[in-house]
């Protein structure tokens, strides 16, 4: 396991070495750290998973048993926080997702909201 750190001070090296994780330090943003992660990863698999993310026991066991017909996979996230902003952001996911089905949804080169529609 490998988690890249931009030198927070909520413990998460200590966190992260207890568990025997590799530590890589990273000075940028969210790009970069995945950047960094992905460059030094040796294993068949990679998951991208920000702080934030609580997955379910069975995540990485059900993923790696769907990647033989698919070549990535996307977690989907749904916060169970009640406040205001988890609510926004849940609701936020929903609109994009409905969209989905429609032919001017998604490109996957200018990203999943398409202005003027």
């Amino acid at each position: 396991m490998i988690v890249v750190d931009s030198y927070s001070k909520d413990k998460t090296r200590d966190i992260a070495l207890s568990f025997g994780a590799r530590v890589i330090d990273c000075r940028g943003k969210l790009l970069e750290a995945r950047y960094l992660g992905l460059k030094e990863s040796k294993g068949d698999y990679v998951a991208l998973i920000d702080t934030d993310q609580v997955l379910k026991p069975d995540t990485i066991e059900k993923a790696v048993g769907l990647m033989d017909k698919y070549d990535m996979l996307v977690f989907e996230e749904k916060s169970y926080n009640n406040w205001l902003i988890p609510k926004l952001y849940s609701a936020s996911k929903e609109v994009i997702n409905r969209r989905f089905d429609q032919s001017y949804a998604f490109d996957p080169i200018k990203g999943g909201i398409q202005r003027g529609f």
